[in-house]
């Protein structure tokens, strides 16, 4: 009982600012022997179960953390056993304890997870089985079961972070268990969770909006990779459609659809999918000034105009029509959401932007509409190039940071945009040149500095835009010339002054010497 009151003592002082630093490093040397110890664990195992204090509950959890990731193989069957139920026995603890937070349940949860990754499916194939134990046997009132209820989501969260989530970077090992892992919960589990995912939107929907996220966080993680029919029907569909009116519900349930869009597939149940789910006029009737929530319908944007891009170069006649047709109808979309004046959700559809202009520079000559998409996507890039009018430079480096690198985004497409018809491309570029050049001193600094930023943008090889154009004889001579024969060069602002001087000494060859 001393040891571990000791460790109560120990771990509280550690964080106390009311201690000595003395005291501190004393307390700090004891907690590290504990970690460090072969048979430290077993302490912590008996302090959990009766601990009320959440910074002891929360080292403890730590303690069993290192002791899997750098010991579990020198543990006994024995030793391994009663760690497992020790766990799952916190768990079913968890409804009589209100003072543990999320931040403990998701320690908890990470600290389980960790177990199961070791042990799933071949030395623990009863987990899931045990935790829906655990459940039933739990939820003896409401609010037991809501608390079991968030624990098993966290615990679902967890699992996709730590082992099967495909955005992670993994060694061919680690993708080679996160497999074996997905291979077995296909067969063990994915249908009870999926039933449970429903059951509990059912219930939740309307009194508790945090386990209805969490819900749909789930979805939204899971929906890679198992299989869509479960998630995509009559039963899930609906529902989600429903929280998209919901405030606090409707940025996870547009996650959830944009998961589908994005689901892997043949182009011809690509097509049906989105044919079922009409996501596109979904996306126009929705009005919102909620930027994440933008965020995510340009996502879905994003998704859909690349699959149909996708689409249109299939070899199957009826799947590149249909495809041609999704396209044309979200083409509007993509010059909205490019457009938005939140940088955020205009980046969310670059990749739609550059299939299309790819798809376009495929062709040998482009129709009257696609001329104007063009047109439409030059303006748009000028626009986003811009700076706020009431920018002030030194005074938010993060605001400057992430401007840069929301311009080297679009650096990229208006580059794609330019091989896309480098006449038109040029023209409307010399266009807005001569506009804002003239009489420089009297335009605002961010229409002068983005119109130099897009000229600097232009190869200094012009070789593919001077076959398209002959209306000159060196397009670029004539960019240097317009900006030479300008005032710009004494414009009084500092961005602009070194765009200019960028802009002279990459166009340095076309500039005469007399």
């Amino acid at each position: 009982m001393a040891a571990m009151d000791d460790l109560d003592r120990a771990v509280l002082c550690s964080l106390s600012p009311n201690v000595s630093e003395a005291e501190r490093k004393q307390a700090f040397q004891y907690t590290q022997r504990i970690t460090e110890m072969p048979d430290g664990w077993k302490l912590c195992a008996q302090k959990l179960m009766v601990s009320r204090n959440p910074p002891v509950v929360h080292f403890c959890f730590m303690v069993f953390q290192q002791v899997v990731l750098h010991r579990y193989t020198s543990l006994s069957g024995e030793e391994r056993m009663k760690l497992k139920s020790l766990l799952v026995q916190w768990m079913a603890s968890t409804p009589q304890h209100p003072e543990f937070n999320r931040a403990i349940k998701s320690k908890f949860a990470a600290t389980l997870v960790q177990v199961v990754n070791v042990e799933y499916p071949n030395e623990w194939p009863s987990f899931f089985r045990d935790i829906f134990d655990v459940m039933k046997a739990g939820s003896v009132d409401e609010q037991s079961k809501a608390v079991l209820v968030e624990m098993l989501l966290l615990i679902l969260l967890e699992l996709d972070a730590t082992i099967v989530c495909r955005a992670a970077h993994r060694s061919v090992t680690d993708q080679a268990h996160a497999q074996r892992v997905k291979d077995a919960m296909r067969l063990d589990c994915i249908e009870s969770i999926v039933d449970a995912w429903y059951s509990l939107l059912v219930t939740y929907a309307q009194n508790n909006q945090e386990i209805t996220n969490l819900v749909l966080d789930n979805i939204s993680r899971y929906i890679y990779w198992i299989d869509l029919k479960l998630i995509a029907n009559d039963r899930f569909v609906p529902l989600i459609f429903q929280f998209l009116t919901a405030e606090n519900l409707r940025v996870m349930a547009a996650r959830c659809l944009y998961g589908m869009a994005e689901k892997g597939m043949p182009a011809e149940e690509k097509l049906q999918l989105l044919a079922n789910l009409n996501l596109r006029n979904l996306v126009v009737n929705v009005t919102t000034d909620d930027v994440e929530f933008m965020e995510e319908l340009a996502y879905l944007v994003d998704s859909i105009g690349s699959s149909a891009v996708v689409c249109v170069r299939h070899q199957d006649a009826a799947v590149c029509k249909q495809g041609v047709r999704i396209l044309d109808e979200m083409l509007g979309l993509l010059f909205m959401y490019m457009a938005n004046e939140y940088d955020d959700v205009s980046q969310k559809t670059f990749n739609f932007a550059d299939a299309y202009l790819d798809l376009l520079r495929e062709k040998d000559s482009l129709s009257p509409n696609e001329l104007e998409h063009v047109k439409r996507l030059f303006l748009i890039c000028s626009q986003k190039a811009q700076f706020l009018p009431d920018f002030v430079f030194g005074q938010n480096r993060d605001d400057e940071h992430e401007f840069d690198v929301y311009r080297r985004a679009l650096k990229h497409t208006f580059q794609k945009l330019l091989r896309t018809h480098p006449k038109l491309v040029a023209e409307l570029m010399i266009h807005t040149a001569n506009d804002v050049l003239s009489n420089v001193a009297s335009k605002p600094f961010h229409l002068v500095e983005a119109v130099l930023f897009l000229l600097n943008i232009f190869p200094e090889d012009a070789s593919e835009i001077q076959k398209q154009w002959n209306e000159y004889p060196n397009v670029l001579q004539t960019i240097i010339m317009t900006v030479l024969k300008s005032n710009v060069s004494s414009y009084n602002h500092q961005m602009v002054t070194f765009q200019y001087l960028d802009l002279v000494v990459r166009f340095a060859t076309y500039i005469p010497i007399d």
